[in-house]
């Protein structure tokens, strides 16, 4: 090493240690001693006295006497009593300014309370916070955090305030997020699979806020169904609306997953020459209108947001799928204005005709991605990117990126979402290996995978690997869906093995892992420690601060002698909610809803509710959609209250239309639309609130 480059470094060296001395305040003849002495350094100085505390994250202050140092993992603001004067100490403390809060998530858009959390790098600060409304002047009072929590949101579209505090520094910079746009969803969008009578293009807008018959002794709870109807859980007259996507395109059935973007789309409006009616128009977006010689244009520029539902095509006619439907919302509302077309359609096996399979979708910023399960040659896992802008030109609009190409065991997902820019892909199926191939293994415990995939959305071109099974080499695997709940990203247990034939193996497990997006961290909670049954979700969602899973399945999957109500007992009807801020056993609740006392008139239990595939929150109140429930395809969508975790009713929409069955996801819209009744705080109407007095006549 030259001369010169040997003075360079020492001289960054001294830079560095001065830098280091310089973040301190220094006060002589005083020192810390007592209790609050965390550690001792001996034949030191102050410069590397600094560089142990700055490496030491729990070190608030430090003294030196004598070539000693005195390491203190508090300081003379939180200990007064062991600040003490010494003529030979210097007793050194931070100096300088508190950082700003960071918040996660920073905004976003959400059907239900939301929840964030906040930190700051500055040790020992305390965090004060306020809501202020986003559409007027409501604003809460600065509340300190407790560090670590989850904080709720309100029920209300807001900004969340927040600095920090410390003695002996100088206040932060306040934080101002980015806006939460809250609202309670008026609709909700039902996503048809596979109904008993075979795949299905049936999907269903479901009227959340609909609102009780009025009669003299109001409902002590929101009215979900009509009272009048048979058992009183049939719909009201127009609570459901259905669009049949095979009557536009027959192989428009068999959907697994969904999502909603919206859009500026120019239109044209036009009476076109095959109306022989110049008084009648229609809306045709510019991309597709062909003109016509006896076409009469009005306005060939008329601007209008939209917002569309993506449909994720997995499986139709006993083929694997590969046709994309995309629905103007518009198309539900019959007394709208006339537009065209209503269903619009992407085949991606025009651009590979294995693009085939896919189980999950998600979107994040005018990208919309579509991931693979299975096709016709095994498990697949290719991701088709699109640009949702060029949906009607496939070729300028897609990307593809083969995750199975940089890692063969990414394979077999259930599930896809996004979290800042990364693009986390669930773990379910992978490929067998070795004797697994053998058909005359007749079981292997392990053909469920654990390897979570994170796509780098800002190139797509990468993917990270995480191995779940480092929390549990057995059960970590065979997730079905995962969500977000502030920066958690939660991994919904189904099953640990999918190749058993044996009736003494329980293919189902209840290990529950989920990993911190801004750590890294895995956690788990096996849920069979709070109850055995617990096991077998099929996706969830967050409300709040908790996070809820939907029940699916936790039977056998072979069971002797096969009976009418065995295969029912299979599978689960047992919701549960999880504390984010207590992820132990004793921060899990549960509802049974196959034996809960329904909040409607008759109350008795339904055997029937069990077997679900999706949910989703709108306000205070969680849906859970129906597919299977052990006997039948069913038809019956579950409301309940998560405030009180409890008033279940149900909604047979069997009542209307018997195909009404079999559904895989549930989707909320993204615009907002005023609700005819509040889905947040239920008042009792005017009327009598008295219970009712039952009388018995005696003989």
């Amino acid at each position: 090493m030259s001369m010169c480059l040997l003075v360079l470094l020492m001289l960054l060296m001294v830079e560095a240690i001065d830098g280091q001395l310089s973040s301190f305040r220094q006060i002589n003849g005083y020192g810390f001693r007592g209790q609050s002495n965390a550690m001792i350094l001996y034949n030191t100085n102050a410069n590397a006295c600094a560089i142990a505390c700055v490496t030491d994250f729990q070190c608030l202050a430090f003294d030196v006497e004598a070539n000693t140092c005195y390491i203190a993992y508090t300081d003379r603001y939180s200990n007064p009593i062991d600040f003490l004067p010494r003529t030979t100490s210097t007793y050194y403390e931070w100096q300088g300014t508190v950082a700003t809060p960071t918040i996660e998530p920073n905004g976003a858009t959400l059907t239900t309370y939301g929840a964030f959390q906040l930190s700051t790098t500055s040790r020992a600060a305390t965090i004060w916070y306020q809501f202020r409304a986003l559409n007027d002047s409501r604003a809460t009072g600065y509340v300190a955090y407790n560090t670590g929590t989850t904080i709720q949101l309100p029920e209300y579209s807001c900004f969340v305030m927040a600095y920090a505090t410390k003695d002996g520094l100088t206040n932060s910079d306040v934080l101002v997020s980015n806006s939460f746009n809250i609202y309670a969803a008026r609709y909700m969008y039902l996503v048809p699979f596979y109904n008993g009578y075979g795949y299905h293009g049936l999907v269903t807008r479901v009227q959340l806020d609909v609102q009780g018959v009025k009669r003299p002794r109001p409902s002590l709870v929101l009215e979900f169904t009509d009272i009048n109807t048979t058992l009183g859980i049939g719909p009201f007259k127009n609570q459901l609306s259905t669009i049949n996507l095979t009557a536009y395109d027959a192989r428009l059935a068999g959907f697994y997953d969904a999502f909603t973007a919206i859009n500026t789309v120019t239109y044209v409006n036009v009476s076109l020459a095959t109306f022989h009616n110049v008084s009648q128009w229609t809306l045709v977006p510019t991309y597709s209108y062909l003109p016509s010689a006896n076409d009469i244009v009005y306005n060939s520029k008329v601007q209008m947001t939209e917002e569309y539902m993506y449909l994720c095509p997995y499986q139709n006619t006993n083929r694997y799928a590969g046709v994309i439907a995309k629905i103007n919302l518009r198309a539900f509302n019959a007394l709208n204005l006339p537009f065209q077309p209503k269903v619009e359609i992407l085949d991606l096996t025009t651009i590979d005709p294995s693009l085939t399979g896919f189980a999950s979708c998600t979107t994040s910023g005018k990208y919309g991605y579509f991931v693979q399960r299975r096709n016709d040659q095994g498990l697949a896992g290719q991701i088709v990117r699109i640009d949702l802008e060029k949906f009607y030109n496939p070729p300028q609009a897609i990307t593809i990126l083969n995750a199975t190409a940089i890692d063969p065991r990414f394979v077999g997902f259930s599930g896809a979402l996004v979290y800042k820019n990364f693009m986390y892909l669930i773990p379910f199926e992978r490929n067998k290996v070795g004797l697994e191939r053998n058909p005359n293994y007749k079981y292997f415990p392990t053909p469920t995978s654990s390897i979570l995939g994170q796509v780098d959305l800002t190139s797509f071109t990468t993917i990270n690997s995480i191995d779940l099974s480092v929390v549990d080499s057995k059960y970590a695997c065979g997730y079905s869906g995962g969500f977000m709940l502030s920066s958690f990203l939660y991994l919904v247990p189904n099953m640990w093995t999918t190749d058993t034939i044996s009736r003494n193996v329980n293919p189902y497990h209840g290990l529950v892992v989920r990993l911190n997006t801004m750590t890294m961290a895995l956690e788990s909670l096996d849920l069979t420690q709070v109850d055995p049954s617990l096991k077998g979700f099929m996706r969830g969602f967050a409300y709040g601060k908790y996070a809820i899973l939907v029940p699916h399945r936790n039977g056998l999957t072979t069971e002797h002698p096969l009976r009418l109500n065995q295969p029912q007992k299979n599978n689960l009807g047992t919701i549960v909610s999880i504390d984010n801020d207590n992820f132990t056993p004793s921060g899990v609740r549960y509802l049974d809803l196959t034996l809960a006392l329904r909040s409607q008139i008759p109350n008795m239990p339904d055997a029937d509710l069990r077997g679900f595939s999706s949910g989703g929150v709108s306000g205070e109140y969680g849906f859970f959609i129906p597919y299977f429930n052990g006997v039948r395809f069913s038809g019956k969508v579950v409301r309940v209250n998560l405030r009180t975790f409890g008033e279940v009713q149900v909604l047979d929409m069997t009542q209307q239309q018997e195909t009404l069955r079999g559904f895989s996801q549930a989707v909320f819209p993204k615009i907002y639309e005023l609700t005819q009744t509040s889905l947040w705080d239920y008042v009792i109407p005017d009327g009598t609130q008295a219970k009712y007095n039952f009388i018995t006549v005696e003989a």
